[in-house]
Order: structure tokens, then C-alpha cells, then sequence
């Protein structure tokens, strides 16, 4: 990693990207410079190719300098396309070169078809128009079965448009529902036609096409299927190409639009089929042919609008939906669907059917003037018939959470115990690091209904005298009198991140992280952040943070949370003012656990143990007396002292377990091999339900040198297990209160906790959890505006 960050440091894109924040500072809007992006430099087909040829044909834009991105690696084909097109008056500019940046920071007119990089922030001035490049028709953002987690910058984009342009009421509502725009986006949406669909009504092209490549009284076939990424997809495209040129007559022709990757490695050795011709766009030769056979592709939206017809060839369907979701079943299309080439072929040969109910729900307002009146509309703010719609907004507050990692720790179960029992009063917005979340992201989709989420993508925007600021702030080398130009850096990140999105509350949930330490204390509403642990055992212990680096941070939040009345003194010399500190117990979410105590005992897909499943579940079920510790693989948690007690305690009690469950920590390879020589201890790690295995063993053991207060201590006390503790400042007043039973901080005092256990003079909390929970939801509310 840090190799792959020195080599960066020497490309020319590092120093142009470091020159951004400066662009956006300093230059002024250009009110007369348009930039055109068309899936990210990568090709000129589709919307912004017909709003281009709108721009660069009609003289009311003779005005206007256009520029078009590309990469790098596309750029001279990209020309040498503009030029057969007869396309000029258009500057090419490459991502991610110092010109790119410039004009990115004063174009005034900014139109795209997906979305620009994570860097992009929209200027005061500037507007951004969004045609996007389609209909969709297999489920998206959060829909999506695979990286629901990556649509933090899609969704950015969104927001930060002025203007979404949809073909349909049903495009417009699924966009909106799974980018989650509801209450935070404020574009204007546009029902309109689509630029690229207006050559559907354009007779003369279809004509010219046709006779250009002698075509005229010929059934000619179109295939554009979805691009699967398989290992043998191109095997597997090549053996249905070869039988469908077997079928076809003389009097067909089929021609074929394949992914790059495909179209490349394949040789057209075929009677009946060729290859799109480059000459034309895309959509250019579609308006020429009689028939469209795809997929799972939504080009079939778009080529409705030629009533010709439509046959969806789904050869792998069962596969292909395992991964994907589709917005409509097959069952709801009105076209003609086959997995055979038989099947196929019969269908080719078919009359046409009729599609118009299909057209007026989907297609309604497609026009043959679409990019002129999308041009006029946006650049020349001339009024059209266009339909105008606001994006929904309920007028409650929205709250915005940084959530962490959600590592399986206790904190994360306290926030999702805090997040299954909110009150419906505000708007609720979790976020985090999509690359953090990675392994954890499942988690996302059991957050209730009422929860959306914001990620955060990419990196600061930082000048090279930023980055150097940057690193000897974290480092605690950074004077004083420099605060205000680090808080400038955050602030900007702020913008970055969640645009001008308004929220009424801000909260740090893990009180870990420095980078969202410190930018959550730094925006311009109530700023809240939890302290769920000893803060200056934290500081003393391990590197998380500097004590003037917490100190400064948490000085800037309006309130402190702590989930122990003992942090609160713990950090009263940590703040300028100590009334900002507040003790909120967590949640205890005891349906949740129960229910969840009454499925199969189980491993996830990544857990990893010491002994195999098979055993560890006859133990479990067995009369064996089992002991169980859950937390992090770390010093804090005092599991090699654990596993020392427990040792000692089996040599005399041999029908007994030691059962350490922990998510994550960089001990555990320590740990399993501590234990490799000692009998009867099973170690888990990663496990996303361990209530089961709660609920077989016998006692819950906390064998810390510190804590905050874990929640698994209630968890346990839900499933009616006895709680045995260390005697730690952590967890003290809260087992004194609730008649807890607590040892000596050391290992015999474990050890003799857990004899204590076997002479049944352990007993159960007293803890009424309905009003714990209503009382700790009342003060957690108090704290918010």
C-alpha cells in the first residue's frame, strides 16, 4: 500500500487533482462554456451525443465554447469519430489533466450521463443537468443484489443536479426511491423525452442507413445483448452467433453490438451477421432495423418507439438473476421471451405485435425535437411544455449518523438497537466509508425501512501544502494558529461528501475515526458524538488519537454522550465546558435478541474457529459447563488472562468449555495460538449471530482491564445467563445497580468468579428493560434539536 502511494506521488494526474481546490477557489464562472461527459470519457454514444450534435449545429450556441471529456486512452479514437461524424467546433479534454480540473471548476453548464468523479463539488453559478443513459430495467442503487454500497457517488450526483431528466414516471420513481433522494435532493425532475430516442422519428437516417449498406428490402435484425462477464462468455457468444447464421435467411441480416471485451475477440466469419458499423452512432443504425433481440438490456424502452419489433433472448435467465433484480417480471413485458435459438428464430419470422399500451405508460413523452427543446430548457431558459416535478420532502429534520465500519462489536449492535427503536420524528441517514464497509455491508439491508444511507466515497481535495498540513495535524505537529486553515479542509470535505444537503443534527456514533472525528465537530448544526469507552485508557493504550487532538475535537461538538455515568468523569478535563457531557444508556433491543436466540446455531460464510463446526455444536448442546466471552481481539479485553483462569479452572472441572467469540482485533492470530496446547477453549471469529450460541452456554464471562459499558452484558442478561465481571470503573455502578456479580481485576479473581458460577451464587440482573429503554430513548431525544 504504501509502494502503490509513493508511485502515485510521481503521476502527472496526483499534481493536476492537487490543483482542483485551487481551480474552485480562485476561477470564475465561464457563463458561456458548456462540459459534456459521456459515461466518464469512455465513449460519445447515446444523450450526450445528440445534445452534442444539437449544440454544435444550431447557430444560437455559435457563442458557446463546447468541451467533451474523455480518457486518455479513447481520446484519438474519440477524434477520428468526431470527424466522420462531421463534428467539430468540440475541445477534447482528458480526465484528470490540469485543463480537465479547470474547466470542471468554471464551466457554467455542466451536463452528464452518469456521474462525475468523487472530487466533483458544484460551485454557486454553475448548473448541472443529469439525462442519465437509459430506462432502467434491472434494479439499481439499493436494489441492486451486489454493491448497494457503492452508490454514494451516483447518489452525490444526483443531488447535486439541478435538473434530472426522466422519460417516464417509472423511471422517475424507482431512481428517486433507490438513491434514497426523498427529503435531501432538491433537483428539478424533467419528464421528457430522451436525446437519444429522437432518431427514432427521424425517417431520413433510417433511409440513408439502409441504402448506404444496401439494405433496402432486406429484414434487418439488431442483438445488443447485456454484457455478463463470465469466464466463457465469449465462448458462449460465438456458439449462439454461429447457429442463429445457420437459421437466418439470405434476405436477413443481423447485425451485432457487443461489449468491447466480446466484440474484439471475436472473428465475423459469418454468412448472416456482421458488426455494427462505426460510421453511425449506436442509435443511428438501431432506427434502421426492423427487429431488436436483448435481454436484460432497458435498450428495449427506448427502441419501443419504432413499434418495430421486440424479442428478449434470455438464454442464462436463471443464472443471470441470482446477482441482479429486475424492476418488471418478464411476465409484465409484452414481448415475445425465449432462451432457445429455435425458439428464436421462430420469433424473427413472426408478424409484428402491437406495444402501444407498453409505449404510452413508458414512452409517452419521447418527441423527435427532444434535444432542442433540452438544449433551450437548460442553456437558453426557454419555457417548454416540459413536465416539472419536485422531489418529495416530508419537512421533518434529517438526522445524519457516521455508523463506522459495522464491525460485529458492541458497538455496532448498539447502534442498531438504537436505529430499530428511533421514534418516526425525524429522517434518519446513516454513513460511512463504502471501501470500510465492505465485508459488513449485508448489514445495510436489515436497517428498518425508515433508515436510508449516505456513503462516502473517495478522498479529500487537498493542494500539496494542504496535504503536508494535513499529516502533521493527525501527527499532533501542527501549531496552534493553523487550526482554522485545518477546519477549512474539513469543511470542504463536508461539501464534498454531503453537498448542501441540510441537516438538523449531525452524531459520531463509534466516537472512533479521525477523519469523521473531526469533520462531524466541524458542521453547521447540532454536532453530537459518542464516548462509548474509557477515552483515556483509549488515548494511553493504543493509537487511535492524542489527547490534544480528542480534546480539540470534542470541544468543537455541542454534545458528548457517554454510555456510562463513570466516562463522564473519565473526560470532564478533556472539554472547556463539562455540562456538554451527557450519560445515555444504549438501547437494549430484547425482542430482537430473543427472536434471534431461537435461530439454528450457525457460522457465516466467513467464520473462521479452531474447531470444527460440527463439535462446537455438540458441545453446545451437550451438559457440559460452558463459559462464553464475546469481544474484540484486543489488550483491553483480557482474554489471554481469561484463557489462563479457565485453565486452571478445567483441570478441575474436565466436563467444562471455554467458549472466546470476537469480530475482529489484532490479536486473534496471537490468541489461537495461545490456546493451541490448552484443552477445551473454542475460538470464533466473525459471527453475525451469536445469541444462539449465548443462549446454549451457562455463563457470560467479562474478563476486561476496561470498558465503557458492552452491551453483551444485557444481551446475555436477556437470555437469563449470569453475568460474571472484573471489577473494572467501566461497568461498576451499573452491576451495583442492578445487583451484578463482579471479581477481583485479575485472574484469580476469574477464576474464582467462575467457581462461584458452579456453587450457584451467581444470580441474574434486575433490570426492568421497558422502562431502561424508554428512559434511554427520552434522554437521547432530549439531546437532539
Amino acid at each position: 500500500m504504501k509502494l502503490k502511494k509513493i508511485k502515485e506521488l510521481f503521476k502527472l494526474s496526483f499534481y493536476a487533482k492537487c490543483k482542483y481546490i485551487k481551480y474552485y477557489k480562485k476561477l470564475k464562472i465561464k457563463d458561456n462554456y458548456i462540459l459534456l461527459d459521456s459515461q466518464h470519457g469512455k465513449n460519445i454514444n447515446g444523450n450526450i451525443y445528440y445534445i452534442l450534435k444539437e449544440l454544435i449545429t444550431n447557430k444560437k450556441y455559435n457563442n458557446y465554447k463546447i468541451y467533451l471529456t474523455s480518457e486518455k486512452k479513447y481520446k484519438n479514437e474519440l477524434i477520428d469519430l468526431l470527424k466522420k461524424r462531421n463534428i467539430y467546433n468540440c475541445e477534447i479534454v482528458v480526465n484528470n489533466t490540469f485543463k480537465y480540473y479547470k474547466i470542471m471548476a468554471s464551466a457554467k453548464y455542466l451536463i452528464n450521463d452518469t456521474s462525475f468523479s468523487y472530487f466533483f463539488m458544484k460551485k454557486d453559478g454553475q448548473k448541472y443537468l443529469n439525462v442519465w443513459h437509459g430506462t432502467p430495467f434491472k434494479t439499481m442503487g439499493k436494489s441492486i443484489n451486489e454493491s448497494f454500497e457503492s452508490l454514494g457517488n451516483i447518489q452525490k450526483n444526483f443531488i447535486l443536479s439541478d435538473y434530472l431528466l426522466y422519460p417516464s414516471e417509472f423511471m422517475m420513481n424507482n431512481m428517486i426511491k433507490d438513491y434514497m433522494l426523498e427529503n435531501i435532493c432538491h433537483s428539478k425532475c424533467i419528464l421528457a423525452g430522451y436525446p437519444r430516442n429522437e432518431i427514432f422519428f427521424n425517417k431520413s437516417i433510417r433511409n440513408e442507413i439502409r441504402k448506404k449498406y444496401n439494405l433496402k428490402d432486406k429484414q434487418i435484425i439488431a442483438y445488443m445483448p447485456t454484457w455478463r462477464g463470465t469466464e466463457n462468455e465469449i465462448d458462449i457468444i460465438c456458439e449462439i452467433l454461429k447457429n442463429i447464421d445457420d437459421k437466418l435467411t439470405d434476405n436477413q441480416v443481423l447485425y451485432v453490438n457487443l461489449h468491447p471485451f466480446v466484440n474484439n475477440s471475436i472473428e465475423f466469419n459469418f454468412s448472416h451477421i456482421k458488426k455494427f458499423p462505426k460510421e453511425y452512432e449506436v442509435y443511428e443504425f438501431l432506427a434502421a432495423t426492423d427487429c431488436l433481440i436483448t435481454d436484460y438490456s432497458s435498450v428495449f424502452f427506448d427502441y419501443a418507439n419504432t413499434k418495430n419489433k421486440i424479442i428478449l433472448f434470455n438464454y442464462d435467465k436463471e443464472d443471470y438473476l441470482k446477482t441482479r433484480g429486475l424492476y418488471l417480471s418478464f411476465d409484465e413485458l409484452p414481448f415475445s421471451c425465449v432462451d432457445k435459438i429455435d425458439k428464436l428464430i421462430e420469433e424473427i419470422n413472426k408478424p409484428n405485435i402491437n406495444y402501444d399500451k407498453f409505449i404510452n405508460k413508458y414512452c409517452k413523452y419521447e418527441n423527435k425535437n427532444a434535444s432542442k427543446l433540452l438544449c433551450e430548457y437548460f442553456i437558453l431558459n426557454k419555457k417548454t411544455n416540459f413536465k416539472e416535478l419536485n422531489i418529495k420532502s416530508n419537512n421533518k429534520k434529517n438526522i445524519l449518523i457516521y455508523g463506522g465500519n459495522f464491525t460485529k462489536n458492541g458497538i455496532t449492535t448498539a447502534l442498531l438497537n438504537l436505529l430499530n427503536n428511533l421514534p418516526n420524528k425525524y429522517n434518519y441517514y446513516i454513513t460511512f466509508n463504502t471501501k470500510s464497509i465492505k465485508k459488513n455491508k449485508n448489514i445495510l439491508k436489515t436497517l428498518p425501512n425508515t433508515i436510508n444511507y449516505i456513503p462516502m466515497n473517495g478522498g479529500f481535495n487537498l493542494s500539496l501544502t494542504q496535504i503536508i498540513m494535513l499529516k502533521l495535524f493527525l501527527k499532533g505537529m501542527l501549531p496552534k494558529f493553523l487550526d482554522n486553515k485545518i477546519h477549512e479542509i474539513y469543511r470542504y470535505e463536508i461539501k464534498r461528501l454531503f453537498s448542501d444537503v441540510n441537516y438538523s443534527n449531525v452524531i459520531q456514533y463509534t466516537g472512533y475515526n479521525k477523519k469523521e472525528i473531526m469533520m462531524f465537530s466541524l458542521f453547521d448544526c447540532n454536532k453530537i458524538i459518542y464516548a462509548h469507552n474509557d477515552i483515556k485508557a483509549e488515548i494511553k493504550n493504543k493509537n487511535h488519537f492524542k489527547k490534544n487532538f480528542i480534546s480539540k475535537a470534542y470541544n468543537n461538538y455541542d454534545k458528548i454522550i457517554v454510555v456510562n455515568d463513570f466516562i463522564v468523569d473519565n473526560i470532564k478535563d478533556l472539554v472547556e465546558d463539562p455540562s456538554k457531557i451527557h450519560f445515555v444508556n444504549n438501547i437494549v433491543d430484547y425482542n430482537t435478541i430473543i427472536n434471534k436466540s431461537k435461530q439454528d446455531i450457525a457460522f457465516d460464510d466467513n467464520t473462521v474457529s479452531n474447531m470444527e463446526f460440527e463439535k462446537i455444536k455438540n458441545i453446545l448442546n451437550s451438559k457440559s459447563t460452558k463459559f462464553l466471552t464475546i469481544g474484540r481481539f484486543s489488550k483491553e479485553k483480557g482474554h489471554f488472562r481469561l484463557v489462563d483462569a479457565f485453565s486452571k479452572y478445567n483441570q478441575e472441572n474436565k466436563n467444562s468449555y471455554l467458549i472466546i467469540i470476537g469480530g475482529y482485533g489484532v490479536l486473534y492470530d496471537d490468541l489461537i495460538q495461545y490456546v493451541k496446547d490448552k484443552k477445551n477453549i473454542i475460538v470464533i471469529k466473525s459471527l453475525s449471530n451469536p445469541y444462539p450460541f449465548i443462549k446454549k452456554c451457562d455463563c457470560f464471562v467479562l474478563s476486561s482491564f476496561y470498558e465503557g459499558l458492552p452491551v453483551v452484558i444485557t444481551e446475555a442478561d436477556v437470555l437469563k445467563k449470569p453475568v460474571l465481571s472484573t471489577n473494572i470503573d467501566g461497568v461498576r455502578r451499573f452491576l451495583s445497580d442492578y445487583k451484578g456479580n463482579m471479581v477481583d481485576n485479575n485472574e484469580d479473581g476469574i477464576y474464582n468468579g467462575m467457581n462461584l458460577y458452579k456453587k450457584g451464587n451467581l444470580k441474574l440482573l434486575t433490570i426492568d428493560y421497558d422502562k431502561y429503554n424508554e428512559k434511554a430513548m427520552k434522554d437521547f431525544l432530549k439531546l437532539l434539536k
